[in-house]
């Protein structure tokens, strides 16, 4: 792996570097970059180039706009040191000590606490999606659960922008899952239909992104079945 200190947009020669050599990964030096928010997000997603962004010397500002850019689009594209930060954010608001967990956090503990104030709507539907990933465990297992009987016992939202795209990428996040829900269930789940049923992730289902190494808490729910399976389990199988 080859590192590169870049700005946004890159050079035509860096873009043709990248082409011919996929063991490139870009650091990408907010503050001084042309694009920022929304703009660069779209062209980092685009070209799915491999980087992490680096906010030296930004503002909180800066740094707000970038985050709330991430948190809300519907195009989906993992910048580690990014979904790490957002894990404090979500675990800040949950009352969740991580401070010796996810290192090089990006904000102080004063601009978390006025980031979730500033983006209290868009931190709670990440929070909702996330409690309600509970009900797609479901829908993983063959001949546990009827779907139907989920949306008929919990309620189902359909809607395709009820939470940013990105919020698939936490269930990959090393420990999240786990820290995540030492703090219970703080909202009614619901079933997100487009989510939990759409090839709309990249071209991806949810499963592709739910289902993996990293998801402890989906592992400890498969062992939980297999040696309590019950095929009359109905949808209140998961509850608080």
């Amino acid at each position: 792996m080859e590192i590169r200190e870049v700005t946004a947009p890159l050079e035509i020669e860096q873009i043709k570097e990248f082409i011919d050599n996929k063991e490139l990964v870009y650091l990408v030096d907010y503050k001084n970059s042309e694009l920022q928010g929304i703009k660069l997000l779209t062209y980092l997603s685009n070209l799915e180039l491999p980087a992490e962004i680096l906010f030296d010397d930004c503002s909180f500002d800066q740094k707000e706009e970038f985050f709330k850019a991430y948190m809300n689009t519907r195009s989906v594209y993992r910048t580690e040191s990014v979904l790490f930060n957002i894990a404090s954010l979500l675990l800040h608001y949950r009352d969740i000590d991580c401070e010796k967990i996810y290192l090089n956090q990006i904000f102080s503990e004063e601009e978390k606490s006025r980031f979730i104030e500033n983006n209290r709507e868009t931190i709670e539907q990440w929070e909702k999606f996330i409690e309600s990933s509970s009900l797609f465990a479901q829908t993983c297992i063959d001949s546990l659960v009827d779907v139907e009987n989920i949306k008929k016992a919990f309620g189902e939202i359909n809607d395709q922008e009820a939470v940013g795209a990105n919020v698939v990428n936490m269930f990959g996040l090393p420990a999240f899952m786990d820290l995540f829900f030492t703090a219970g269930y703080k909202h009614e789940m619901k079933y997100y239909t487009p989510q939990f049923e759409e090839y709309m992730f990249r071209g991806k289902n949810l499963y592709s992104f739910y289902v993996c190494e990293e998801n402890t808490v989906f592992k400890m729910f498969l062992l939980h079945v297999n040696g309590e399976l019950d095929h009359n389990l109905d949808a209140k199988v998961i509850t608080e």
